[in-house]
């Protein structure tokens, strides 16, 4: 799934900055829904269930370099694992 997240958004920062000519800073959103009752496979281990259904992060990003990307998407990623009772090793 993060990867995923991760093509998406740099999908989304090629379309904005070339395809279309606009210039950074881009606010970014990235969510799920239907996630209550789910649970999260990690390090071979299966944790949750999660009790919420849903979950949105909305973030600005100034710039378009792969580790600003990557920071927005493993910010994405810990707050599911937070409510799934999981810590990223």
């Amino acid at each position: 799934m993060e990867n995923i997240y991760r093509r998406v958004l740099a999908n989304y920062c090629e379309l904005l900055s070339v395809g279309m000519g606009i210039a950074p800073p881009y606010t970014v959103a990235l969510g799920a829904i239907g996630l209550q009752e789910t649970h999260v496979g990690l390090n071979n281990g299966v944790d949750g269930p999660i009790h919420t259904d849903s979950l949105h992060l909305r973030m600005v990003l100034n710039d378009l370099s792969k580790a600003a990307q990557e920071s927005v998407v493993k910010e994405f990623v810990d707050g599911l694992l937070d409510l799934a009772g999981v810590t990223r090793a």
